[in-house]
């Protein structure tokens, strides 16, 4: 399982993008196209929010057991906090994945307005143009701050603690594969199936008619 501390990279970025990534084709005079660039920036941003809450989540619940921990013996609690550690990791990577995405879409989305498209939009999709660059920069410094809290917060509380990331990692999976299955049986002609229900022995109950 790749790790978000290693994902990050050596020298200050100044985007989301660790390499080169494909230039979106940008087709001028096209409206329709022009605001499905701009629906896919929205979609990813709320995509970007839903997972930023997630690392701040796991992360939270690490540092608040390793600080009830710190009095106690130096030993991992490798149990304890690999699940949400390699949550806050997942977290992290994906968000610099929607990132990238979202920073693709935001080039797209600046050179057709400085072509002039904007003007063929209707005023609440040039609005979303205008905000785009806000909310663009604003993704970038959580991105920033997301590593920073993973790096020089949560991997050094693991490493004082003890802890080995990769190990983390492991054992996460490890535990996750432990969990019981709650998905549903799906038989071959389509149909769902559902778990076997144990036989139950049937009990007599004798009654009485009065016709009377």
């Amino acid at each position: 399982m790749q790790s978000f501390a290693a994902a990050m990279p050596t020298r200050r970025s100044a985007g989301f993008r660790m390499e080169g990534a494909p230039k979106i084709q940008v087709v001028f005079g096209d409206i329709e196209f022009f605001k499905q660039h701009i629906d896919v920036f929205r979609d990813l941003h709320a995509k970007m929010e839903e997972t930023h809450a997630s690392f701040a989540d796991a992360s939270h619940r690490v540092q608040s057991f390793l600080i009830t921990k710190r009095q106690g013996k130096r030993v991992c609690p490798t149990d304890e906090i690999a699940e949400d550690y390699a949550m806050a990791s997942e977290a992290g990577l994906r968000y610099q994945h929607l990132g990238a995405e979202l920073e693709s879409s935001y080039e797209a989305i600046h050179e057709l307005d400085e072509l002039g498209e904007s003007a063929g939009l209707t005023p609440d999709y040039r609005w979303q143009v205008g905000n785009s660059k806000r909310v663009y920069r604003a993704a970038l410094v959580d991105l920033r701050e997301m590593r920073a809290v993973f790096k020089s917060q949560l991997s050094a509380e693991v490493r004082a603690q003890g802890c080995k990331e990769q190990l983390l990692l492991a054992r996460a999976i490890e535990l996750r594969d432990q969990e019981p299955s709650t998905a549903v049986a799906v038989s071959t002609s389509g149909e769902t199936a559902t778990p076997d229900t144990p036989i139950v022995a049937s009990s007599t109950a004798t009654f009485f008619v009065d016709n009377q």
